[in-house]
């Protein structure tokens, strides 16, 4: 998957910088632009057994550290909220909560950025 970031005076950036984080769970991929601030992920989540299932929470896009950057879902078989952020150090970092029929994970300062 390939992002790009259009700005509104029509400059465009490679989000070549990839974001990427999973866990039993959760899956995310996603971009970002070191540059700009800019960054976009895909958030989906496997559950289930014997059968999993394999659910589309949501995208979120914008600049690092805004409200942009979260995702919420929640259904009849369970919820997840996720945000990205950078911690003190300028790493994009995730935070999350998440179950689905009974099983659940959390998260808090998990780096998805590449050195």
């Amino acid at each position: 998957m390939s992002y790009v970031y259009e700005n509104e005076g029509g400059g465009k950036y490679d989000l070549d910088d990839p974001l990427s984080f999973a866990d039993d769970i959760l899956r995310l991929k996603g971009g970002w632009d070191r540059r700009s601030g800019y960054a976009e992920y895909e958030l989906t989540a496997t559950y289930g057994e014997p059968e999993q299932k394999t659910v589309a929470l949501g995208t979120a896009k914008g600049k690092v550290d805004d409200d942009d950057l979260k995702v919420e879902y929640r259904d009849r078989d369970g919820y997840a909220q996720a945000r990205v952020r950078t911690n003190d150090v300028g790493h994009l970092v995730l935070e999350y909560d998440c179950a689905f029929l009974g099983k659940s994970s959390r998260g808090d300062d998990v780096r998805i950025d590449a050195d």
